[in-house]
């Protein structure tokens, strides 16, 4: 049996019909019916969640996201975070771009490009560093280690 409920005046025979009525979702409905303790109007009001992005407008950010081929949850992310423009709508990834790293007093621009100049596994590298060694004390140990295992061996006469 549904429960009638009375939203700023107006009777309706369930919260489901009145929320459809009204354009609200049903458990936004109920969140303000409780915070408003009867005491105060219920805002019933729907939010708007047009955005414009680049001249282009949307109605929602799922819209927004299908349209430039952007996961939903990385936009979201992206929004909150504050990005505008082509930031918020590429479909690269800001979170590996790698650190610059100095070694042997040469730059590199990421630790990949470093490990493939010294021809370094990069399993061996990671061990060395989680055991305490530093960046720079690890590939001194892999390039003497290498150093040692690509030299000829010399028999004794």
């Amino acid at each position: 049996m549904s429960k009638k409920v009375v939203v700023n005046g107006v009777t309706y025979t369930s919260i489901s019909s009145a929320a459809k009525t009204l354009g609200v979702n049903r458990s936004t409905l109920v969140s303000r019916i409780k915070a408003s303790n009867g005491t105060r109007p219920i805002d019933t009001s729907c939010a708007d969640t047009s955005l414009t992005i680049m001249n282009d407008t949307f109605a929602n950010a799922k819209d927004a996201a299908n349209y430039f081929g952007v996961n939903l949850a990385t936009f979201y992310s992206r929004i909150k975070a504050g990005f505008k423009g082509e930031r918020l709508i590429c479909t690269g990834s800001f979170k590996h771009r790698g650190k610059p790293i100095i070694v042997k007093g040469k730059s590199f621009r990421m630790i990949k490009d470093m490990l493939a100049h010294f021809d370094i596994e990069q399993t061996e590298y990671h061990r060395l560093l989680r055991i305490g060694l530093s960046q720079s004390d690890a590939v001194e140990l892999l390039v003497y280690n290498k150093g040692i295992r690509n030299s000829p061996i010399k028999k004794a006469a």
